[in-house]
This record gives structure tokens, C-alpha cells and sequence, in this order.
């Protein structure tokens, strides 16, 4: 990915004896927007030491290697052009001392299983895992060795509930023989069926995936299968309420609930969204077009639509320094930029190729805006306007004998005025709070002086009104 400035790094050691782990899998999942995840990997070299690049985002690090527990890190945040460094010490798995042994048998007629599944799982305290697996052979016997510690069992079988047993805590050396008996799943006994359908074009959707569940008191009951080329599926359940999901490609998913009763057929029409393919990004900065600052949180949506009908929008929020960056798909795009005490900004719609980052910097306007209501052009002597000799001198910038009230007046703010500050020739004379918003000049000098006043509302974001006065005395 683009901008990838900053750096990941650090050693990988084994943490009983310091001792550097080569070729450790080191890989970083990272995102920008809440819903777009990447990935980066590397391995570490000859003193264990890795290094990768990165772009300023959220990132956790995971860390693989043979004959250890896998790690990982939990999920934090680098900034723009740094160098963050973890260092992992990894803990050796231990001899595998322990045997489980045992046979599984059908739960009704007590005959033999083969060939069902069975997974020695352990853990620790500290998070890692272990497992073991193997099969049952054609006496339903299995055997399997595992590592000292907590530990259970996990059997299943198509067309039966599967089994977890309780937790064993378990010695260096222990034989444990775990029978397990694996209850039949009833037989379908009533129909989910219907179409799936796209919800902008009403085509059918292919290839669809339906799957039904729901629980029993032995467990987990579930069915699946596929719509055929017209987006047709017929599904068997068992009496209940039965939870239904629908997956496809290129569109969002589907779930619920529907209660069924014995021997009935219910038909059920589901359309979805489509969803294209991210294959592109938009980045760029919002800025305050008054002050140029960075825009901290900024909301950036694009909108996407195709020739067929279908519509969707994605977005985004800037960082502290007010970049964003968006995955999109390729076609047409409209982007919406908005932020708390700013009106909003609508470019027009563009074309975006596939696997392309096109940049898009964008300046926000303040909702707060002023007019300056003293002085304006002309003469003011002691504060007032002479109107007579001002109609001489309109055309110049306003000429002030004696002290003058500088008077500005908010003209539209949505969220309110915090504040408006007075500044001359560059240095802060003063402050009001409330209207009527006025400073009191009084200082004497003959010269040409700038006048800078500037109104914030109560987002933070502000506006700015310059210009130059002749005072006399």
C-alpha cells in the first residue's frame, strides 16, 4: 500500500534461553477505516531481528514459529514517519507425555464410529493454545498424545452432535481413557425454500450459500446448501425456530430467525445488497480554508453506482493530521466531506480505475461568518462617522482621529460564538465573549496600523476578517 513511512521491528528470542529464533513468521494486520483490514509479513533473520514497513494506522503483530506457542500483540497505533519496536520472547511447547485414548460409539445402538473426528484442545492462562488430531479407525478406537496441563475433548461426525468433554487437568506421564457416545441428529423434517434475488435489480443471485441452525438440547442441529442458476433453494430443518443465513458473493450477508412447525414448508424470499470489490483508494488531507490547519476527524463518504442500478456508499474519518484514506471500488464516485462546525463539501462525480490511488485534498469552510460593522470606509472622529467628509474618502481605507470601538457582528453560526478575538499590528489587544462583540482602541500614534479579528464558534473552527486603518492621534 501506498505510504507505507513508518516501521515496524524488534527481535524474537526463545524465552527460556534468549537465544534468537530464525525465520520466526512474523505477520502485522492493520486498518485505516474500520472495515478494511491489510497484511504485511516478514521473517526474522539470522540474530532473529524482523522489519516491516507500515502507513500510519491500527495494527496488532502475530508471531509463528515451529515447535513454540504462537504470540501476538494487542491492537495499537503508529503515526506518520516513526519507529515503534516489539520485542517477543516466545515460550517452547513441551514434550507431548500425555496419551488420551478411547473409543466413540453411536449413542442409540452403542455400535462403533470410524472415522470420526477427534481433537485433543489445551490452554494456559496466559492465552496459547495447543491442539492435537486423528481420526477414529474402523473399531471406533483413536488415540492421541497431548502436553501436560488443562485440557478436553472435542469429537464430531456428520449426521451427529458433536461432543465436548469436561476439562481434564492432566499430569507428565498420564494415561486418560475418555468413551465417547455421539448423539444422531434427527432427520430434516420440514422445508425452508424461496429465491434470492439482488434487492436494486431484483436478477437472481447463483450459487448463493443458505445454511439453517438452531439448538437442542444435544447441541447445535445444521443444514446447508446452494440456490441453483435461477436463484432457487429448498433447505430441510427440524421443527423449531431455526436461524437462517444467506451468503454470496459480492453482497452483504443475511440472518434471521423463523419459527417452523412439524411437516410444514415455508417459503422465504431474501434480497441483498451488492457490494463491489475494493480494488482502489482515495487519499488526501482536509484542511480549514481559513487557517490551513489540519481537520482532525473529518467525515469522508464515497458513494459508488454502476449502469445496472446498484448503489453504495463506504466511509472514513481523517487522522490527526487530517488525511484520510478510503478503499474504494473502480467506476463511478461521488465523495461528501463534512466536520463538526464546517459545511459540508460535495465533488462531483468521477471515474476510478482498478488498482489505482487517486488524491483528493480538500478544504472546509467554517459554518461562522462575520462582518466587520466598524469601521468601514470613511472618517470617524471620537468613535463617530462623519458622514459629509467619509462620501470624500470612500474609495480609501477608513482614516480614525481619536479612539475608535472596533464592532464586529456574527452573520451565521450554527453552533454559536465562542469568542472573537482583536488583534493590531499583530499582537492580541483583546477578547469578548458575548455581543455586542467590540474592542475599545484607544492608543494614539500616526501611522497606518492592520487589524485582524477573528470569530471562533463553539466547534473551534473559525473565521477571519482583515484590513488596514489610517489613525491620527
Amino acid at each position: 500500500m501506498d505510504d507505507e513511512n513508518s516501521v515496524l521491528c524488534g527481535y524474537v528470542l526463545d524465552a527460556s534461553t534468549g537465544d534468537a529464533l530464525v525465520n520466526a513468521n512474523v505477520q502485522e494486520s492493520y486498518h485505516i477505516d474500520p472495515d478494511q483490514y491489510y497484511w504485511n509479513s516478514t521473517y526474522t533473520d539470522e540474530n532473529g531481528f524482523y522489519l516491516l514497513h507500515t502507513p500510519a494506522a491500527d495494527y496488532t503483530l502475530y508471531f509463528e514459529t515451529q515447535d513454540y506457542f504462537d504470540e501476538h500483540t494487542q491492537e495499537q497505533p503508529i503515526g506518520e514517519n516513526s519507529i515503534a519496536w516489539t520485542n517477543i520472547s516466545m515460550i517452547p511447547i513441551p514434550p507431548s507425555t500425555v496419551t488420551f485414548k478411547g473409543y466413540v460409539t453411536d449413542s442409540v445402538s452403542e455400535v462403533p464410529l470410524p472415522d470420526a473426528y477427534v481433537q485433543i484442545i489445551w490452554h494456559d492462562t496466559s492465552g496459547h493454545y495447543w491442539s492435537n488430531t486423528t481420526t477414529t479407525n474402523g473399531t471406533g478406537y483413536y488415540s492421541l498424545d497431548a502436553i501436560p496441563g488443562e485440557t478436553y475433548v472435542y469429537c464430531s461426525l456428520e449426521e451427529y452432535y458433536s461432543f465436548n468433554s469436561p476439562q481434564y487437568e492432566t499430569q507428565n506421564g498420564s494415561l486418560l481413557w475418555v468413551n465417547i457416545s455421539l448423539v444422531p441428529m434427527p432427520t430434516a423434517s420440514v422445508y425452508l425454500t424461496g429465491y434470492i434475488a439482488d434487492r436494486q435489480t431484483y436478477d437472481p443471485i447463483p450459487l448463493a450459500s443458505i445454511s439453517v441452525s438452531c439448538q437442542t438440547e444435544n447441541g447445535s442441529w445444521y443444514n446447508s446448501t446452494y440456490t441453483n442458476e435461477i436463484g432457487f433453494y429448498l433447505i430441510g430443518a427440524i421443527p423449531g425456530r431455526v436461524r437462517i443465513h444467506v451468503y454470496a458473493s459480492q453482497y452483504t450477508s443475511f440472518s434471521d430467525y423463523v419459527s417452523l412447525a412439524d411437516n410444514e414448508t415455508l417459503w422465504f424470499n431474501i434480497t441483498l445488497d451488492y457490494r463491489p470489490t475494493n480494488t482502489s483508494a482515495i487519499t488526501g488531507y482536509i484542511t480549514d480554508n481559513v487557517t490551513y490547519a489540519a481537520i482532525r476527524g473529518a467525515f469522508i463518504r464515497c458513494d459508488w453506482k454502476d449502469t445496472l442500478g446498484h448503489f453504495y456508499s463506504t466511509y472514513t474519518f481523517t487522522s490527526p493530521q487530517g488525511r484520510f484514506t478510503l478503499p474504494v471500488p473502480k467506476g463511478s464516485l461521488q465523495l461528501e466531506i463534512t466536520a463538526f462546525g464546517y459545511g459540508s463539501v460535495m465533488l462531483p462525480w468521477f471515474d476510478q480505475n482498478a488498482d489505482t490511488t487517486r488524491w483528493e485534498n480538500v478544504t472546509l469552510t467554517p459554518e461562522i461568518t462575520m462582518k466587520i460593522t466598524k469601521p468601514t470606509s470613511g472618517v470617524y472622529i471620537n468613535n463617530t462617522r462623519i458622514p459629509i467628509i467619509s462620501w470624500f474618502f470612500k474609495a480609501f481605507r477608513p482614516l480614525v482621529i481619536g479612539p475608535l470601538d472596533i464592532t464586529a457582528n456574527i452573520t451565521a453560526s450554527s453552533l454559536g460564538c465562542a469568542r472573537i478575538e482583536f488583534y493590531i499590528d499583530g499582537l492580541h489587544v483583546g477578547t469578548a465573549i458575548e455581543p455586542p462583540y467590540i474592542y475599545h482602541w484607544a492608543s494614539q500614534g500616526i501611522r497606518i496600523h492592520s487589524i485582524r479579528v477573528i470569530a471562533y464558534d463553539n466547534a473551534g473552527p473559525c473565521t477571519i476578517k482583515e484590513f488596514t486603518v489610517r489613525k491620527i492621534r
